[in-house]
């Protein structure tokens, strides 16, 4: 047990005790000193109860943020294995449709994609897998911004392939103003190292 719960058990047995002492001297003792011990028993009973109350408050707070941090780590890993999924097959279709590959440093929308658009019959199919992996990137900077995904974890499983797609299509993502992309993109800058 916890050192306040002792603290009532104690508190509680002293009670048990002057509540016996009251009751065997109640033939002798005057019926006012015995009202004063009962207020003073039920004053310390009172207290006892408040500081156990106090306790379990605590220990409920506490583990409704453990609870809440597990389910934001689980919500981000949930998000993170079904995107994902999507995206990979989103960038396969990319790559059969046009030869995208997003890792490729020599290619960028501007170089690459965009002049083939405007002779490519499958344009639109094309801007479908673009525009939904990159809404699956908004979303998910939406939720980081708002705390429902945790930031670290999603930076961990992530990074790469939003760095690879931020730098491929980065100005596809401002003219079309993808707000959250542009934000977490600064915010997952790499920081410079310190000189040692």
């Amino acid at each position: 047990m916890k050192r306040t719960e002792w603290l009532i058990v104690i508190l509680a047995l002293v009670v048990l005790c002057w509540i016996v002492s009251i009751v065997e001297s109640a033939a002798s003792a005057d019926i006012e000193k015995i009202k004063l011990y009962v207020q003073v028993a039920t004053l310390i009973v009172l207290i006892s109860s408040v500081i156990f109350l106090w306790n379990q408050v605590a220990l409920l707070k506490r583990q409704m943020s453990e609870t809440q941090a597990w389910n934001k780590k689980r919500a981000t890993r949930d998000m993170a294995v079904l995107f994902m999924e999507k995206y990979f097959d989103h960038t396969k279709a990319l790559y059969d449709l046009a030869g995208v590959i997003f890792s490729d440093s020599k290619q960028t929308y501007e170089t690459f994609l965009e002049p083939k658009l405007i002779d490519q019959k499958d344009a639109i199919e094309t801007s479908h897998h673009l525009c939904y992996i990159l809404g699956g990137f908004e979303e998910m900077a939406a939720g980081i911004r708002h705390n429902i995904y945790d930031n670290d974890i999603a930076r961990d499983i992530n990074i790469t392939f939003f760095h690879d797609t931020y730098r491929w299509a980065g100005t596809y993502i401002e003219r079309q103003q993808y707000t959250e992309i542009m934000q977490l993109y600064k915010k997952w800058q790499p920081k410079p190292k310190e000189d040692v």
